[in-house]
């Protein structure tokens, strides 16, 4: 075979010779040494050289001990909790699925057809009960749980359908032996590669699940005495609803399946409080070290904490956490950036991948004023220039982008698209000579959303467009996506993406194009066809799918989907890249200095607790 094959990534990086393990760990003869319960090639971290200059800066070795508070934030855009528990089949420290490195997986290798993959798991690599990882945990995942229609009533995930498309034929597995195992697709899927990794938010749990833990709650392995037993214990009455019961997957905390389920993360849920605060404790047996040979994490304990209020968190909110991206940081940085200057809290600003702000236009929504309106190229080039962005990046403490406001070019173009008469309020009126009234969307949740909804009424009325803000709780607003009933939104924009990104955050969705959506994914049953410059996308979509991330290909593609999203009007940004903004308590070592955010906060095996600042080390 040829074709991409990778080894072990050495990155001048000597395996150490010796191994130290926490204080916390017990001794033997109640655990095994570091030295039995590591791997014989395990990962060396190192921290200095895990990040690219400048955002290394300060970086280095840890020492041991300490708790690290974090907090559940159903409405921030960067979930800390899931990222720092989050381990992948491959790494990409640098969060780009270009350049993979071993981690669980020590060596793949990629078929030239990219369709056929050879993936090796980690030699005496173990769960954190200490059992062996074997291909038989893979054989779990996908025979007994996701290929076996009797258990997988909830669907299976489409990265192991071809091309990551939910109506692609399942992968098929073979197994070798004990850490050699095949996966097989049935047309290219380079992009699987990218699901390997990081950038996958499910993380190896996909892909291998604890058999000799789950086994217990599957009919074909326990008797069905016990299976009753357990069904009536956890009050659920079909087998599948008990697998999935008993299923964990470490991002998902608080559950009491969670609880001493057997994982392969830095830590490991042991507890969850009344109040709903989840305790963790360091895996005796995780699988990596920094170059000195302490075994990582550096950090011992870690407490999350449930929200402290049902709206976003604000720089008061939820005291004693060590480390949070709050929602709000984009519309309230001065007030962070002063809460810094206090000296309690560090800030920083790391990259995101998203735009804080967009407006969002469904070309397909319902009503023949609205369609008639969106149809219009000239629609959509007239309000990003009818918006005032510089002044509302200003008002945000935002960088200025270069952006334009000229309400009287956008003036010009309404006034071409024939929508000349106005009512005596200076609205104008669309082409059957009604009042062309117009609704803007947003989740109530967003805190910032409704000034900037007000700010953007105004201006739009400015040009003679009658628009009328209408905030939604987000459950309503999802539930109005999906049955079209949309016509402008707020929210996010993806568009930004990284550079290895995949085309979703750019394809037509319940904001931007419900019933294209529904043709494609219904292959054509459903829905509306779309014109060709979004066919175009989901062409676009494919190649990313089918190639790997590197090629060439797959950068042309990507170089791609921005153009057009600009020319379709699909997202219009309003705000210009503003980067997450973090909070942290001063004493937090490690955490990178500029990158990715969600690059900084999966490396959390590496936080540890230092002397600087205002908070000692270790943190109890």
């Amino acid at each position: 075979m040829s074709g991409l094959s990778t080894a072990e990534a050495q990155s001048g990086i000597e395996t150490p010779t010796a191994y130290r393990q926490s204080p916390f760990l017990p001794a033997p003869p109640h655990l095994e040494t570091v030295q039995d319960r590591l791997p014989p090639d395990p990962v060396v971290l190192d921290p200095a050289s895990l990040f690219p200059a400048p955002a290394n800066e300060g970086m280095g070795p840890g020492e041991f001990g300490g708790n690290l508070v974090l907090v559940r934030d159903p409405y921030a855009r960067v979930d800390v909790p899931a990222l720092a528990l989050r381990e992948n089949l491959l790494s990409a420290p640098a969060w780009d699925p270009g350049d993979p490195r071993p981690n669980i997986l020590t060596r793949w290798h990629v078929h030239p057809d990219r369709r056929h993959f050879r993936l090796e798991l980690r030699t005496g690599l173990r769960w954190s009960d200490g059992v062996p990882v074997t291909t038989r945990d893979v054989a779990f995942a996908f025979n007994d749980l996701w290929l076996d229609p009797e258990m997988n009533f909830l669907g299976m995930p489409n990265v192991i359908r071809a091309g990551g498309d939910g109506n692609g034929t399942p992968v098929s597995l073979r197994i070798q032996d004990d850490v050699v195992f095949y996966l097989d697709f049935d047309e290219p899927y380079g992009g699987f590669v990218r699901a390997l990794t990081e950038l996958h938010p499910a993380g190896y749990t996909d892909f291998l699940k604890p058999a000799h833990h789950l086994a217990d709650f599957h009919p074909d392995y326990a008797t069905v005495a016990d299976l009753r037993s357990r069904m009536q214990t956890s009050g659920t009455k079909y087998a599948w609803e008990l697998l999935q019961a008993a299923d964990c997957q470490p991002p998902e905390l608080g559950q009491d399946a969670c609880t001493g389920f057997p994982g392969l993360q830095p830590w490991i849920q042991t507890e969850v409080e009344p109040d709903g605060t989840v305790r963790l404790e360091r895996n005796p047996w995780y699988f990596k070290v920094d170059p000195a040979g302490r075994q990582l994490p550096y950090i011992d304990t870690l407490a999350v904490l449930p929200p402290a209020d049902p709206q976003p968190p604000s720089p008061t909110a939820a005291p004693g956490a060590d480390l949070a991206t709050p929602a709000d940081g984009w519309h309230r940085r001065t007030d962070y950036l002063a809460l810094g200057e206090l000296g309690r809290h560090g800030i920083r600003i790391l990259e995101s991948a998203q735009d804080p702000v967009a407006l969002h236009l469904n070309h397909t929504g319902k009503g023949e004023r609205w369609q008639a309106l969106v149809a219009m190229p000239d629609f959509g080039r007239a309000l990003p220039l009818a918006i005032n962005r510089p002044g509302l990046a200003a008002a945000l403490s935002l960088p200025d982008a270069g952006t334009v406001h000229d309400s009287e070019a956008a003036n010009r173009l309404l006034d071409g698209m024939g929508l000349t008469e106005r009512t005596e309020q200076g609205m104008r009126m669309g082409p059957s000579r009604q009042t062309a009234a117009l609704t803007l969307a947003y989740a109530t949740e967003e805190s910032g959303l409704h000034r900037i909804a007000e700010r953007i009424v105004g201006d739009l009325a400015a040009v003679g467009l009658d628009v009328s803000a209408e905030p939604l709780p987000s459950r309503l607003l999802t539930i109005r996506m999906h049955s079209n009933q949309l016509q402008m939104s707020l929210g996010p924009s993806g568009g930004p993406g990284w550079t290895t990104g995949t085309a979703q955050d750019h394809l037509p969705n319940g904001a931007t194009g419900r019933q294209w959506q529904l043709w494609h994914d219904s292959d054509g049953s459903l829905g509306t066809e779309p014109p060709i410059p979004i066919l175009e996308l989901y062409e676009l979509a494919s190649v990313l799918a089918s190639v790997l991330p590197s090629d060439q290909a797959a950068r042309q593609a990507r170089a791609r989907l921005g153009p057009i999203n600009e020319e379709q009007s699909l997202i219009l940004p309003l705000t210009p890249e503003a980067g997450q903004l973090v909070v942290f308590a001063t004493g937090l070592g490690n955490l990178a200095r500029g990158g990715p955010v969600e690059a900084a906060m999966a490396a959390a095996e590496l936080f540890h607790w230092t002397e600087s600042g205002d908070e000692a080390a270790p943190r109890q």
